[in-house]
């Protein structure tokens, strides 16, 4: 139990050191010094297992730590080859996309080259029909002139062939009325169509 200080408090020693102990400093006996020693190592056991814990925790910790960062610079080393891929992948499309692109260019001015060849061949068959249509207006205005001529020949040929009939006739009757052969044959003669005589050689 702890030692009366109001007794000698001025000439208490260490008995080990010689050292003079301060005023209020606590003075055990044997036996509560030892229950104060085995306190204070019990509180040091618990103290450093404590210690022994948070280091074990601690070191399960940088453990987990090292995993993550592990398992982080794997993601990031598969994230940084499927960036790749992706970006070899869009340049192979945008290049695909380009080359198509050309191509869709250069069939675009053959179809404007092929669109104004027909425009310009539509132009002159519009021109073609116009001149057409003004062929048939004026075929439509020379028809009925055509057919009056038509007609009026018709009736010639028909009066000529009354015509000729009729001195046909005559003549009969002046061969009749003369009994000359050799005056009706210069008729008929006089009334046969004119040929034209022969080239030399022919």
């Amino acid at each position: 139990m702890p030692f009366n200080k109001t007794t000698a408090a001025s000439s208490l020693l260490c008995s080990k050191c010689g050292n003079r102990l301060g005023e209020g400093a606590s003075i055990y006996c044997a036996t509560c010094l030892a229950d104060v020693q085995l306190e204070f190592e019990l509180k040091t056991r618990r103290l450093q297992s404590a210690a022994d814990e948070a280091n074990a925790k601690l070191s399960a910790v940088e453990a987990g730590k090292a995993q993550l960062a592990d398992e982080a610079n794997v993601r990031l080393s598969a994230a940084e080859t499927e960036k790749t891929q992706l970006a070899d992948e869009a340049n192979a499309k945008l290049s695909i996309a380009e080359s198509e692109k050309a191509q869709l260019a250069e069939l675009l001015q053959q179809k404007e080259q092929l669109m104004a060849k027909l425009q310009e061949q539509f132009n002159n068959v519009s021109l073609e029909l116009e001149k057409a249509l003004k062929y048939r207006a004026a075929l439509d205005w020379l028809e009925p002139a055509l057919n009056s001529m038509k007609e009026r020949l018709e009736a010639l040929e028909r009066t000529q062939n009354s015509l000729n009939q009729t001195i046909l006739q005559l003549i009969q009757r002046i061969g009749e009325m003369h009994e000359s052969a050799g005056l009706l044959e210069v008729f008929r003669r006089i009334l046969r169509p004119h040929r034209k005589s022969p080239a030399p050689g022919g």
